[in-house]
């Protein structure tokens, strides 16, 4: 009967006859086997599906120069690609591109197509720091922060009809700007499967609530984590305010005087914020000013009000400036279009019809009971 070869056996110890030999050869065979198999499964279950997706890239593809980008069908991605969603990534919108109400040339280059200000609806303060600059680059890490994390996350474009000058929303005309620039051929990258599009929106608590209804509405349960993509002097608002409002993140238990609301700190377990820009890039800007005045405005227009009116509901400031960003009037069809099986989400949407008093009662009898809200999928 064979007896495994010793595992203590000196390998340089003479051999003690044939019997030896084969003894000591059919051991190295098994052991030789077992290793191989090992690496074989090893590299099946790891190694492929993760290697030939980090050799995509979200951004550059440098093996195709030319500027006409196609969207990949449906059935782009392979049969045993059934990720389990758990990760919200939010871009929040903040103007339309629109290039076709200017006659500009349409031969140009892609990239400096998208980067013309003709080419985007901007007010005049995003003009005077070339904020389309920024909302570029907030695609680019909206892309880039989906493709690191492709097997658990989805990516919402928030931003809805925003504008009397054409029937169009923010969140469409991003993706425009993804399919133009390239980010789209990237083939993991998919609209309705782990890209959607959030056209309702009209300022940044209803970027967050919206897109937190979208993943509801396609997942039938709440996100772990939330990532958001915007301006950093905005930082302040969506964390200390938006998500603290649905329950994904908690301000550090440090007195308000100490804390630097500046500087607030990612909770890394199920809220993230990334920033990018302004950019300012013209010299005649007084940098000190502009930034002082930056904070200042927003948070005056902002914070303050988010904090009086969390929800933005009805008769307040905010609602009024919502009301002018929906010429459109879309806002009629939201409740329908989110409405779920979930009270919580239901009430959190339906709370912008009432007055401070009655939102805050809805709030605290309906909402706060149950929040967190990622906590609801394990009841």
């Amino acid at each position: 009967m064979f007896k495994p070869y010793p595992h203590t056996h000196n390998i340089l110890k003479p051999l003690n006859g044939l019997a030896d030999l084969k003894q000591r050869l059919l051991f190295y065979r098994i052991q030789i086997c077992g290793i191989l198999a090992f690496c074989i499964v090893s590299f099946a279950v790891f190694g492929l599906p993760r290697d030939e997706h980090l050799m995509k890239s979200p951004i550059n593809d440098n093996d195709n120069n030319n500027n006409t980008i196609t969207m990949l069908d449906s059935n782009t991605l392979t049969s045993n690609y059934i990720p389990e969603i758990n990760n919200l990534i939010i871009l929040p919108c903040h103007s339309i591109f629109a290039p076709e109400l200017n006659d500009n040339d349409i031969n140009k280059d892609q990239i400096s197509f998208i980067e013309d200000p003709n080419n985007w609806l901007l007010e005049s303060f995003q003009l005077e720091s070339n904020d389309h600059i920024s909302f570029i680059n907030h695609i680019q890490l909206s892309f880039n922060e989906l493709h690191k994390t492709i097997y658990d996350s989805v990516l919402v474009i928030s931003g809805g009809y925003t504008k009397k000058l054409i029937k169009k929303s923010e969140s469409s005309s991003y993706y425009n700007v993804a399919l133009k620039s390239g980010i789209l051929k990237n083939p993991y990258f998919k609209l309705n499967k782990n890209i959607f599009l959030e056209e309702y929106a009209r300022d940044s608590y209803e970027n967050v609530l919206f897109s937190l209804a979208t993943f509801y509405k396609n997942f039938n349960k709440f996100p772990q984590k939330i990532t958001i993509i915007g301006f950093g002097f905005k930082k302040e608002r969506f964390l200390s305010s938006h998500l603290s409002t649905i329950g994904y993140y908690f301000l550090p238990n440090i007195i308000n005087d100490q804390l630097d609301f500046n500087n607030l700190p990612d909770n890394n377990n199920h809220a993230k914020y990334i920033s990018s820009g302004p950019i300012i890039s013209n010299n005649d800007i007084d940098n000190d000013n502009y930034w002082q005045n930056l904070y200042n405005n927003e948070k005056k227009n902002a914070l303050d009000l988010f904090k009086l009116n969390p929800f933005g509901s009805k008769n307040s400031l905010l609602n009024n400036k919502k009301l002018k960003r929906d010429p459109w009037n879309k806002h009629n069809e939201v409740f329908n279009f989110y409405k779920s099986n979930n009270e919580t989400l239901n009430s959190l949407i339906e709370i912008e019809n009432y007055e401070i008093n009655d939102a805050w009662n809805i709030y605290q009898k309906k909402v706060m009971p149950n929040l967190p809200l990622f906590e609801m999928n394990n009841n």
